[in-house]
């Protein structure tokens, strides 16, 4: 082992210890020591933002040290319009892990092309045929050339239930289709083909009760034939027709 080699073990060891013992005026005196620059950052957890682009905004520029209060970086990188949250962690003496959550695509809307949107309605900007995102088709909806925001108000109302419905249940969510608005009080959910359902109606309000008792009675009625739709606007009841599907 070298001189060098042994000195910069020396350096972060007692960089590390100081560090530890006195959180408050630690990191100030270790921020200028050469040992402690940042000279890699590894950014995790993106689809769909460039790595390149979250750099540029945290600036994690010449004389940026392990040791700086990482809440700057933090709050820069979720300016992103892609980023929802971003926590920077010191990874090694000259190192930062960056981990990213990205604001989620729940739909598409047809602009006539395809726009990827999120849980608010408001238009991301990812480009669906690129990174092939299997979403639903948000029927009857079209994006404020203002806002690039969805302008029906049912529409992103039935977006929120898309959100919550992915989160009780991801494997329903993707076989949805199609999101069909029907008025101000429900809106129809389409599966694809093959589904134990064709189509299921729900409220927006208290979408997820609703989901888990079409869920039961589905279940229920399939022993009786083939579900073509069930209901479940209705408090404590589900209707539920059977047939042949066409």
């Amino acid at each position: 082992m070298t001189r060098q080699t042994r000195r910069r073990i020396g350096v972060a060891l007692a960089g590390a210890l100081i560090g530890v013992s006195s959180p408050f005026w630690g990191p100030p005196i270790l921020r200028g020591i050469p040992a402690f620059e940042v000279r890699e950052v590894e950014i995790v957890g993106v689809r769909f933002a460039e790595p390149a682009d979250l750099r540029e905004l945290a600036d994690f520029g010449v004389g940026a040290s392990i040791w700086d209060d990482p809440g700057g970086w933090e709050k820069a990188i979720s300016t992103h319009p892609l980023i929802e949250s971003a926590r920077v962690f010191r990874a090694g003496t000259d190192r930062l892990r960056v981990e990213v959550q990205e604001v989620q695509a729940v739909a598409l809307v047809a602009t006539p092309g395809l726009a990827a949107v999120d849980a608010n309605g408001d238009r991301l900007g990812v480009d669906p045929s690129a990174h092939r995102l299997d979403l639903p088709i948000l029927a009857g909806a079209t994006l404020d050339s203002a806002t690039g925001r969805v302008a029906e108000e049912e529409g992103r109302r039935s977006l929120a239930v898309l959100e919550e419905l992915a989160s009780l249940s991801p494997e329903f969510m993707r076989r949805v289709s199609e999101v069909v608005p029907l008025d101000s009080e429900s809106l129809e959910l389409h599966l694809i083909e093959g589904s134990l359902v064709d189509r299921l109606t729900l409220p927006y309000a208290d979408a997820s009760r609703a989901f888990l008792q079409a869920a039961a009675a589905i279940q229920a009625a399939e022993q009786r034939g083939t579900v073509v739709s069930a209901d479940a606007r209705y408090a404590e009841k589900v209707f539920v027709r059977t047939g042949d599907r066409r």
